[in-house]
C-alpha cells in the first residue's frame, strides 16, 4: 500500500516492488550484450546501402538515369494512357515497353556493378539488402527525402508497373508541357 515517509516522498510496498532495487541496478549497468540487431552501432553512412543512395543523387548517376527516362517516355505518349482515355497498349506495344524497361535494368546495373566494384562489395548481396529495405519499408531509407530518388530508381527496377508508372508520368509532363507553349 501507499505510504508517506517521514520525508514526504511517495513510497509503494507491494508484490511488485520486490526486485527493484536489481532492476534499477541492471537499467544504470551493464546491459546484455548479446542483443545486438542488424545495423547497431553501425553508423548510417557506413553501410553499403546507404553510400549506394548517396551516389545514386550524384550528378552523373543521376543525370544518366533521367537522360534515359527522357528519352523513351516518348513511347508512352504513343502507346500509354497519358491522356486518361483508358486506352491500353496492344500486347506488342507491351513489349517493346517491357524491352525498354529491361534497358533500364541494364544501364541501372551497369551503374551499380561499377559502384559496388569500386566500393568493394558484392553485387548480389547489395540488391537483396536493396528488397528487403523495399518490402519491409526501413524508416530511415523511406522517410528521409534526401533517399527519394533512390528510392524511386530501385523501385521502377524492382517492379515492371512501377517503371510503367514513372515513364507515363514523365509522358505527361511531356505532353502537357507541349500544350501550354
Amino acid at each position: 500500500m501507499p505510504r508517506l515517509d517521514d520525508e514526504d516522498e511517495y513510497k509503494s510496498e507491494g508484490k511488485y516492488s520486490e526486485g527493484k532495487a536489481e532492476d534499477e541496478d541492471k537499467a544504470a549497468g551493464d546491459e546484455d550484450e548479446d542483443f545486438v540487431l542488424p545495423g547497431m552501432y553501425q553508423a548510417e553512412e557506413d553501410t553499403m546501402l546507404v553510400r549506394l543512395a548517396t551516389y545514386c543523387n550524384t550528378g552523373p548517376f543521376a543525370e544518366s538515369m533521367e537522360n534515359f527516362v527522357l528519352e523513351n517516355s516518348a513511347l508512352w505518349e504513343r502507346y500509354g494512357d497519358v491522356t486518361g482515355a483508358g486506352e491500353g497498349a496492344s500486347h506488342e506495344e507491351l513489349g517493346r515497353l517491357k524491352q525498354v524497361h529491361e534497358e533500364f535494368l541494364l544501364l541501372f546495373e551497369d551503374k551499380l556493378e561499377r559502384f559496388v566494384r569500386r566500393e568493394g562489395g558484392d553485387l548480389a548481396e547489395l540488391m537483396e539488402e536493396c528488397r528487403d529495405a523495399m518490402q519491409q519499408k526501413h524508416a530511415w531509407l523511406f522517410e528521409d527525402e534526401n533517399y527519394a530518388a533512390f528510392v524511386g530508381w530501385m523501385k521502377s527496377v524492382l517492379d515492371f508497373e512501377h517503371f510503367h508508372q514513372l515513364m507515363e508520368s514523365r509522358a505527361r509532363q511531356r505532353v502537357q508541357t507541349r500544350e501550354h507553349k
